[in-house]
């Protein structure tokens, strides 16, 4: 295969995606269809669409998936997995991954998927003129962190302050963590409406209460906190509907979830349904009656889109304060709770699965809730935000404050 020079004469514009299969997204967009292995429309999908309004010129490359290319006049598109070994051998190999890519492709703009590598890692492209313009998904700071972790964020902080003058974030709590003075740019994730109008309203069912979870299965990420709330809810012997747990996901800790399902004998209660597709999604997005986000507080919450994908489906939201798609919606549509506190999410899911006036009341916010038509709408997308910032000027190059008073 044959990986051509770059053609100085048009905007090039190089992504840097993070995990994920590309290229398989990329064949998909070529014949005109959406990835109907994702529910949102893919970053990807929408940087192929930004690099053709553009006339452009596009280099996207994946951290994951298996490897694999593809080529035409404007795209070039790679899946070109990390190699194995620990975690910063990993980090340091994708520095100098994308370091090469960019000194040889001499892009107008990079643009760098938070998590590709570290920040401080890249502070060498600053030095070498590269306009670099992050996007980033996940808070940077994680609630009660030790001080070896808080020092981390800090270096982290300060040398993206140094790497990039403007950024794409998910979220009005992670622009609030960006380093001063730097420039942020906010968009949503977007959905098509026909991939949901075939999910069915909630039924009304007083003999049974189905709670939906999506996500990775891990301890950080609250699932074991929901377990625990599903053993006291039917434990205290009231007049509830049978509250059932419907798990969609897979993660390290799938085999200790299930054994601690085992032994509090509850695993008649708890549907382990593994990876779903789109369709087995929106099917189990259908039987439920609300969605749960339990997000711990130790873990680095992203915009988690879960959140948003139950309102849209009309399904009453239970989420912890520690996810920031949480903020976009009000009571009762969207319950924001306390982390790591079972009897409190006990507490709110039995407030919903006991009082019926409740729940209709709280599926009626789900469904006119104010913000809804903005993730149908593309002005909000990240590809038109991402646009909008490749079009504002660019300041001048130079740190934006010492280290040491960021350190400090």
């Amino acid at each position: 295969m044959s990986k051509r020079s770059p053609d100085l004469s048009r905007e090039r514009l190089y992504y840097a995606a993070g995990p994920g299969d590309v290229v398989g997204t990329y064949r998909h967009w070529r014949k005109g269809q959406e990835d109907p292995r994702q529910f949102a429309r893919t970053y990807s999908a929408q940087f192929f669409d930004l690099v053709e309004a553009r006339d452009a010129e596009g280099w996207v490359v994946s951290s994951g998936g298996s490897r694999d290319y593809e080529e035409t006049r404007n795209h070039r598109v790679e899946n070109r997995p990390l190699p194995k070994g620990g975690w910063l051998i990993r980090q340091l190999v994708a520095a100098w991954r994308l370091t090469c890519d960019l000194v040889r492709y001499r892009p107008d703009a990079a643009i760098v998927a938070e998590g590709t590598t570290l920040w401080s890692f890249l502070l060498p492209l600053r030095f070498l003129g590269v306009r670099v313009v992050p996007t980033i998904h996940c808070v940077m700071r994680r609630e009660n962190a030790g001080s070896l972790r808080r020092l981390f964020e800090k270096i982290e902080s300060w040398s993206l302050s140094v790497v990039a003058d403007q950024s794409l974030c998910a979220s009005a709590e992670i622009a609030a963590q960006l380093p001063a003075g730097q420039e942020s740019v906010d968009f949503l994730p977007t959905y098509q409406e026909k991939r949901l109008e075939a999910i069915p309203a909630p039924r009304e069912d007083r003999k049974e209460f189905r709670v939906l979870y999506v996500g990775r299965v891990e301890e950080d990420k609250g699932l074991f906190d929901l377990l625990d709330a599903i053993v006291l809810l039917h434990g205290q012997g009231e007049s509830l509907p049978t509250v059932r747990l419907d798990v969609c996901g897979e993660g390290g800790a799938l085999e200790s979830f299930r054994s601690r399902l085992e032994r509090t004998g509850f695993d008649r209660f708890v549907s382990l349904k593994g990876h779903c597709s789109v369709d087995e999604l929106r099917h189990c997005l259908g039987s439920s009656h609300a969605v749960v986000v339990p997000t711990t507080s130790r873990f680095v919450e992203g915009f988690n889109q879960v959140i948003v994908e139950g309102v849209l489906a009309c399904r009453p939201v239970i989420a912890t304060t520690v996810c920031p798609s949480a903020s976009l919606f009000e009571s009762p549509a969207v319950e924001r709770i306390a982390p790591d506190d079972p009897v409190v999410l006990a507490e709110t899911i039995r407030s919903l699965a006991g009082d019926p006036d409740r729940y209709r009341k709280a599926v009626e916010a789900a469904s006119v809730a104010a913000r809804r038509s903005e993730f149908f709408c593309s002005l909000h997308s990240w590809g038109t935000r991402c646009g909008t910032l490749l079009d504002s000027p660019v300041r001048c190059a130079g740190f934006s404050q010492p280290i040491t008073e960021e350190l400090s």
